[in-house]
């Protein structure tokens, strides 16, 4: 098995902030003579193929560099093979987004000499993942999530930043741009079926957590675990624009649950549906991916972490 860290550079990240954050961590490895191969994502998910291809050259560990989105794509790379093939590969992020929420809930440091340190004392760790099974298509299509998946509101705001991909977004003018994008959206009708609790009603946003955080720090699953091979939803029924805006700390303080509208609770598996004759759109991990009828199941332990 190869030994060298396969590092693979999403340069478009962060507003082409890792460009130059890619700078700083290749000198710091040159320095401490740690040995890399560079893979460099060159369009829309290319990162996914780039981790499949570094495992199939033999790689173990794969670093990305990037944001939230490009390690969600290795993990999306990684799971797409089977089970045999993925045995005792890891990965971590050198994070160079805006959001840093991935790394925020596994301590995974943004400083480069501490990152670099990490590397030359190797510490694991695993999470759960989240397999989604969008049914809307003649043939299923399946995506992973390592962190948050959002419908209805989040994947409207997720589907309308897609231009704005290339621009340097702060985790606050993403919440203006949450908040400006209120007045063009209608709440849907949808329904949601789990083990534990069924509704059908008109939503303004549903969450469903891995990880606790996401958009730069918000807490909108804040009962996420990453390692209790549970999915954390959060579903939050239509309301006031103005109270939305009022309510905004509650996004970030982990007391949505407190707020009258919303519901948490914790499954294995969930299946959610539009109104009949509609749809709702999905995002992953940031990423607008397709359309509902979908089916998210929990999948335990399945990705192993370095550097935390």
């Amino acid at each position: 098995m190869n030994t060298e860290f396969a590092i693979i550079i999403n340069p478009t990240s962060g507003g082409g902030r890792a460009k130059a954050r890619w700078t700083e961590l290749e000198k710091a490895l040159i320095l401490k003579a740690i040995p890399f191969k560079t893979f460099e994502s060159q369009y829309d998910r290319h990162a996914v193929e780039l981790a499949k291809i570094a495992v199939n050259e033999g790689y173990t560990h794969l670093i990305a560099v990037g944001g939230d989105g490009t390690i969600s794509q290795l993990a999306n790379g990684i799971l797409s093979l089977d089970s045999a093939k993925r045995q005792g590969i890891a990965i971590t992020l050198f994070s160079c987004g805006t959001g840093n929420d991935w790394v925020r809930a596994h301590g995974i440091p943004t400083d480069v000499n501490a990152f670099v340190l990490r590397l030359k004392n190797l510490n694991y760790g695993y999470q759960d993942a989240a397999k989604i099974i969008l049914m809307a298509q003649e043939n299923e299509q399946i995506f992973y999530a390592i962190n948050v998946i959002g419908l209805a509101y989040d994947a409207f705001v997720a589907k309308k930043s897609a231009s704005r991909k290339s621009t340097q977004w702060s985790g606050k003018f993403y919440l203006l741009h949450v908040l400006s994008s209120l007045f063009d959206y209608q709440p849907e009708t949808i329904s949601i079926k789990s083990s534990e609790k069924q509704i059908t009603d008109n939503l303004y946003t549903i969450n469903i957590g891995v990880c606790p955080f996401s958009g730069g720090n918000m807490m909108l699953v804040p009962h996420a675990d990453p390692n209790d091979n549970l999915l954390a939803v959060t579903v939050v029924k239509s309301i006031p624009k103005w109270e939305v805006i009022l309510k905004t700390p509650m996004f970030y303080n982990g007391k949505i649950g407190e707020h009258r509208a919303s519901e948490l609770w914790q499954t294995e598996s969930i299946e959610i549906y539009a109104e009949t004759g509609k749809q709702t759109g999905i995002e992953s991990d940031g990423d607008y991916i397709g359309q509902t009828p979908v089916k998210i199941e929990s999948m335990s332990n399945v990705i192993r972490i370095f550097g935390i």
